[in-house]
Order: C-alpha cells, then structure tokens, then sequence
C-alpha cells in the first residue's frame, strides 16, 4: 500500500492532528527524483513551519550526540548540540533526509532521537515533528539497511509519483507547458526505473528531472545546445520522444487566440492535448500575476466560457481541472460561481478532484 506524493499534504496534517507526545514519526520510502524531499520542504512552508533538514549520510554519532563538556561547579558533564539538531522553536519539523544512507553508528545516535526526542542533554519539543525521507532498499541506491529497533520507531509510508498528481503539482508551480503536455500524453514517461543509470553515468527520467527539463526550456540552453541538455537529463530515449513532441507544440495555435474565440482547438488528439495544457498554464500563469481575486476570477472565466462555446472534449476539461485543482487561486472560487453551465457540467468533478 502506497500513498500518491501529491497526497503527503494530506497525510501529514493527519499525523499533525496528533497530540505531541503520541505523534510518531513519520518515514517516506521512495524512489530518486519522486520529490521527497520538496514536497516536505513546500509543507513547511505552506504551513509556516520551522523546518531543519538534516543530511545525515554527512554526520558522525558526536555530530548527534553533540560535543562533551564540564561543567566544573557541579562537576558533571553535559553534551552540547550542533546547530543542526538545536534550538527549537514551536511549530518545527526535523526532517532527516535520506536517512538510510548514514552509517550505522549514526543510525544508532538517532535512535534517542527519535524514540526518548532528547538530543544531548537537552529535550526536544513536544510538539515537534520528526519525517525521514529514504530510498527502498535495491536498485542501485546504495542504502544502509535499517535495524529492526530503527524500524519500529518508525511510521513507514511507501510514496509514488502519480501522472495526475505530478501535472496537478506542475501546473501550480511554474512547470513548462510542453512538458505537462508531453506526460500528459506519453504517461509511462513520467518515471522509469533504471538501476544501472548511475554506473553507466546515464540520466533517467523522474519528476524531479522533467522539473529541472522545464528550467533548461526557461533557460539560455533552449537553443543549439538544448538537445545534449535534455538528454543529459532524461536520458536519451526519453529526450528523443520529448523533442519530437516538442517539434508538435511549435505548431499550436497561440493561447491567447483560443480564449478570444480568433482560433480554435486541433482535431488532431496530440496537438489537441497540448493546446489544452498550454491555454491552461497560460490562464493559471496570468492569474497568478493578477492583482486580485476578482480580476483572476474574470481570467478562468474565460477559459470557462471557450471551453464550453468551442466544445472542448471532455478528456481536455478534465485535464484542465487537473491543472487547476492545485492553482491555490482566489479567483477560482469566483469564477466558478459566475460559469453556471461549466459549474453544472463539470464544477462537481473539480471540487471532487480538489478534496
């Protein structure tokens, strides 16, 4: 059993929920490049909690433990902690990343970490939440196994990266158009698995690379020199498909035609997929930059209105929806509002999506 990347949100205000001194910690066991590791780090911040994301493959038990001193007038000695691992201030995550790949003594420091939440001489908050991001154990990680005393400390949740979740995640944040596009269509792209990349000093595709895909399009390398790059990145199988999908997105009619009624979707299924995509990311782009609500609201409005009046298919909207379901956008509420045929069309499927 697994939970989809997209849902730690939810999963983690569940654990949140939890009185502090009950709280268990929390593992997430997955693949490189799922977006462990951001999606913990856009937690923090969404709820505005202090976070101290500790690497513990770089630590030594006394960097857990902390440094020895005495203390001559009651003549005791005491461990003071690294910074890494203290002070604390309310509402605090320690998130412990990659944390299978530290050394076994390391491992076993951490242990009165998370089971007695102390860290030399002093006591961890108590409302303090502890997440361990790993890799599983296999292809090609190169991983420390896990104690079973570890272990049992530990609620274990496997995580995976879903197509719908990753283009809902995408759209919110900035992710190219051609690239949502491409793994809409060509979905099996999205990750795969390939435990001897590393030797061969071959790249693979993941989330986290089809992210870093978009910053090269957004970047001075989205010229000459922009194939070796993607490759570079993907993996040539993966760039060669990419960029032959891309030479079909050069070709699409201009968004801001499609949402003033000058130019319409393709009838053909690839082109028309990415039309979609790209009138979407245009539409949740523009908003973003909107200076209110109201006047982001008149913007998916309008995507509304062609949808319906242009006929878009079905699989387009729900596309669409997919992307939007993540926007965090004010003006979606009021749109949606003021679109009475979409809203009864398709505002139960959004609001479905969106929970």
């Amino acid at each position: 059993m697994s939970i989809a990347i997209a849902d730690i949100e939810k999963f983690l205000d569940g654990v949140r929920s939890i009185p502090g001194p009950k709280r268990p910690p929390v593992m997430l066991v997955g693949g490189t490049g799922l977006g462990k590791t951001e999606a913990i780090v856009q937690y923090a911040n969404m709820r505005e909690m202090n976070i101290k994301i500790a690497h513990a493959v770089l630590w030594e038990p006394v960097d857990v433990q902390g440094v020895p001193y005495v203390d001559t007038e009651r003549g005791m000695a005491w461990f003071a902690p690294f910074q890494d691992l203290w002070p604390w201030g309310p509402n605090s995550i320690l998130f412990l990343d990659e944390l299978n790949r530290a050394s076994i003594p390391t491992l076993n420091a951490l242990l009165r970490v998370v089971l007695e939440r102390r860290v030399g001489s002093h006591e961890l908050p108590r409302d303090l939440m502890v997440i361990a991001a790993v890799n599983p154990p296999g292809g090609g990680s190169h991983v420390t196994p896990l104690s079973s005393a570890m272990a049992a400390r530990w609620t274990i949740v496997n995580v995976e990266a879903t197509v719908d979740g990753w283009i809902s995640w995408a759209a919110a944040n900035g992710i190219n158009h051609e690239v949502i596009s491409f793994i809409t269509k060509r979905r099996n792209m999205l990750v795969q698995d390939d435990d001897s990349a590393g030797e061969r000093l071959e790249a693979a595709p993941n989330p986290r690379a089809w992210a870093r895909v978009s910053d090269i399009l957004h970047s001075e390398l989205n010229n000459g020199l922009l194939e070796p790059a993607v490759v570079g990145t993907v993996g040539k199988g993966a760039a060669t498909e990419f960029l032959a999908w891309r030479d079909i997105a050069d070709r699409l009619p201009d968004p801001k035609a499609i949402l003033d009624g000058t130019a319409d979707i393709p009838p053909q299924p690839d082109a028309g997929i990415a039309t979609a995509v790209s009138v979407t990311s245009y539409v949740i782009e523009a908003a973003q930059r909107a200076d209110d609500a109201e006047v982001a609201g008149e913007m998916f409005v309008q995507l509304f209105n062609r949808q319906i009046e242009s006929g878009w298919p079905a699989e387009y909207i729900t596309l669409s929806i997919m992307m939007l379901q993540k926007a965090r956008n004010d003006g979606l509420a009021y749109a949606i509002q003021r679109s009475g045929e979409w809203r009864s069309k398709f505002g139960a499927k959004f609001y479905l999506r969106n929970n």
